[in-house]
């Protein structure tokens, strides 16, 4: 079973459709294990309240799919022990706190970071070509 840390922009895939969606749902559809860092909950309950104000989304669609999102097989881990690291590759390399949290998390754990984030890939995949992998090239 092979592991990977997953963003909150991945999951958001998983239950709508959009660029990348189908990648996105091979993913949750194998025999993997998921991680991510804690605060992915709270980033995808972000992206559906995005979704909703740019009315991508009703509030009733979005709660539907925040729901199944919730309950999908991620193990989501403490993210104290992380913060060391992860402040220094934000620091290091210009990026959210959270953003490197999932990085972070990804080195630990000497597996890939599935992101959906652009801007993130592309400012972490030369630094960490072996981490990082780009929600697109998922096989």
């Amino acid at each position: 079973m092979t592991r990977f840390v997953v963003d909150a922009g991945v999951a958001a895939k998983w239950v709508t459709f959009e660029e990348h969606s189908e990648a996105a749902r091979r993913i949750i559809a194998r025999e993997h294990e998921l991680l991510a860092p804690q605060h992915f909950a709270a980033e995808i309950g972000n992206i559906f309240r995005n979704k909703v104000l740019r009315k991508f989304l009703s509030a009733e669609e979005a709660t539907e799919l925040l729901t199944e999102l919730l309950t999908a097989p991620i193990q989501l881990v403490d993210v104290l022990p992380l913060v060391p690291d992860a402040f220094e590759i934000a620091v290091r390399w210009e990026r959210s706190h959270y953003d490197a949290l999932y990085v972070a998390l990804a080195r630990r754990e000497s597996c890939q970071l599935i992101t959906a984030d652009t801007a993130l890939y592309r400012s972490m995949v030369t630094a960490f070509p072996e981490t990082m992998l780009w929600v697109g090239d998922i096989p």
